[in-house]
Order: structure tokens, then sequence, then C-alpha cells
């Protein structure tokens, strides 16, 4: 998660570990209870505005251009997948292909969603650190074992990454893919998990070992070299992401910001 990490000076990096998991839990709860195309695209807005105060570099914010697809999806299917009035009718051989009304407004309405819902993932992965999150959850009161075990699987994601790329270049190195057809590459690919999915059981395996050796569930409570408090302004920042949120769940209740029942 840390080669995500954006190396600068920004508001968000100043706030404390637990305001912004606070903010990502909230935030992303707010941006998927909403579903009407108006508060939406307000939300979307806001979104928007949160990225630019965080000044972000556009070659850091290229990182997340994989979740690009999660945008396009929705567009995609929903215009042709829900009943209404039709706007287009496209014919095919086999019948023909419809664009309703209802659906190009859904598909538009859970596009300002998923837009809403990335940047709180992207600002958090941008300014904390691994091991920040085990302070932020431990001054919001979670378990330790719970914050260390969420802590070592989101570590074991770069590091598998690591070792997957590693035994792909000696794999290069060796000359295996000379002369080669494409599933034969693929097919090649695929048996590169084995000794990187072996490579992480002997890494837990002696994770847990040095975990047991240091006594580390000896204790209730952990102390830590450098613990820092929440400032005001983290306070404020959470209660404002925590008021944001109770309002979105207001509109959500009365029914003023979801256009059709029985779907998420």
């Amino acid at each position: 998660m840390d080669d995500l990490y954006y190396y600068g000076e920004t508001p968000y990096h100043r706030l404390h570990p637990s305001a912004k998991i606070i903010f990502l839990i909230f935030y992303s709860l707010c941006a998927l209870i909403i579903q009407h195309p108006l508060y939406n695209f307000i939300f979307f807005v806001l979104s928007i505005l949160l990225l630019v105060i965080g000044r972000f570099s556009l070659a850091h914010l290229m990182r997340f251009a994989v979740l690009l697809p999660i945008l396009i999806m929705p567009a995609v299917i929903w215009p042709f997948w829900l009943e209404g009035n039709v706007l287009l009718a496209i014919p095919l051989g086999f019948g023909r292909l419809t664009i309703t009304d209802f659906g190009l407004t859904f598909g538009f309405t859970m596009v300002m969603r998923f837009a809403s819902f990335l940047p709180p993932v992207i600002i958090f992965l941008s300014t904390t650190r691994q091991r920040e999150i085990i302070n932020g959850l431990h001054q919001l009161r979670m378990p330790f074992k719970f914050s260390l075990s969420l802590t070592l699987i989101l570590r074991y994601i770069p590091v598998s990454k690591l070792d997957f790329s590693h035994a792909n270049a000696a794999q290069y190195c060796r000359r295996e893919s000379e002369g080669k057809g494409k599933y034969q590459l693929i097919k090649d690919k695929i048996l590169l998990i084995v000794p990187v999915f072996f490579s992480m059981l002997q890494r837990a395996s002696t994770l847990s070992d040095i975990l047991e050796m240091r006594g580390i569930t000896a204790t209730k409570d952990r102390t830590f070299y450098k613990a820092e408090k929440p400032a005001m302004k983290d306070y404020l920042f959470m209660l404002g992401v925590l008021v944001l949120f109770a309002v979105c769940l207001a509109l959500r209740i009365s029914g003023r910001a979801h256009i059709l029942p029985g779907i998420l």
C-alpha cells in the first residue's frame, strides 16, 4: 500500500490516521446510500473539490487509472438493462438493442456514485502509511489483534506483487518465453502463482513465530514509540464527516435520495 503513498505536503497528510479512517468509512457510505441524479452529482462535485484541496499531482492520480472500468461499466450496462421509455433502438440481427430513459438516468446515477466513492479511497491510500493504520485504529478503540491483522493483510498485497514480479523477471532472464505462443505464455504466468503462494505461506509462518517470540498478544494494551493523539482539527473533521453521513442517511430514509426501490 505504501507504493501508492504520495510524498508531498497536503492538508490530508496533517490529519490524524483515525480521522482519515473515519473519513474513508463514512464518506464512502455517503456515496453509496445516496441514489438520486441531483444529489449524486452534487456529491461528485464535492469529491472533486476534495481532490483539488489535496493538490495531488496528475502523475500520481494517473496511478489509479486502473479503477476507471468501475466507472465505465455502469454507463455501458444500465441504459440497456432497465425498462422504460425507449429513447433509441438499435436494430441487430437477433433483435434490437434499446436505450431507455430510466436506464440512462440510473446509469448516470451509478457513475456518479462510484465516482464519488473513489476520491476518499485515493486520499486515504495517498496520505496514510501502513504503520499509521494501527495507531489510527488504536485511537478508535479497536482491538490490537484486529488492527495488526488488517495491517498485515494490506502489507501482503504489495509484497506478493513484488514476489510475482521477481519470479517473472527470473523467468525472463532464463529466456523461457522465447519461441512460445500466447497461450503457453499465459500458462507460464499462471504457474508463477504456485511459488509465490508458497512464499507467502513461508513468510506468514516466519512472521507468526516472530510475533509469538515477542509476546505480541501477552497483554491487552500496547505501547507505541510515537503515538500522537488527535488534535482539535481532527475532531472537527470527524464531526463534519459524521454530520454529512447523518444528512445523507436522513435523505435516504425519507425516500428523497432513492429513485429506484428494490435496487441499492
